[in-house]
């Protein structure tokens, strides 16, 4: 393109303003350096990455905290149908307290944790007049999967859990 003059003016010289090509404009704002283009990309695969991994500790981290919720709560259900497993036979006449029927509170005690989707670990275990569950629920991970987390598994325990007469004990 040809020069484009402007009026003059007697307290300006005369100038000539000519016009870039679009990819001279364009050439100025890249970077001449070697070895520096698409670092721009890979900042951005990596802060997206990192994005991933913090999203799913936070969704998994709160799954891990449900599993450990659930593990508690059947725990402390199977623990009370255990220690509710009560022998009348020996205590009938006499009228004393009467005594936790031991094999029978641990096979009603791990039978509920096998039906409320935990694991026994190792389940019920009954100490004189008091019953100790241990329980832990596994569940499978969403985001943590992609970095070879499948699953988190939570554990609850709960002790001393004495019989609550009238609930679910049946005088022979």
């Amino acid at each position: 393109m040809g020069a484009i003059r402007r009026p003059v003016c007697a307290s300006r010289p005369h100038r000539t303003l000519r016009s870039h090509p679009p990819q001279a404009l364009h050439s100025r704002t890249r970077s001449t350096e070697p070895g520096e283009n698409g670092s721009i990309s890979m900042f951005v695969v990596v802060m997206v990455m990192a994005l991933l991994v913090a999203i799913g500790l936070v969704v998994d981290g709160g799954r891990k905290i449900r599993a450990i919720e659930t593990a508690e709560s059947i725990a402390a259900h199977s623990a009370l149908v255990a220690a509710n497993e009560l022998d009348f036979s020996a205590n009938l006449l006499t009228g004393a307290r009467p005594e936790i029927d031991v094999p029978a509170a641990v096979a009603a005690g791990n039978s509920e944790i096998a039906a409320s989707g935990g694991v026994a670990t190792p389940g019920i275990v009954v100490s004189g007049y008091e019953v100790c569950s241990t329980v832990s629920v596994t569940l499978p991970t969403t985001f943590l999967s992609i970095i070879g987390i499948s699953s988190v598994t939570g554990v609850g325990e709960v002790c001393n859990v004495e019989p609550v007469p009238g609930l679910d004990a049946e005088i022979p």
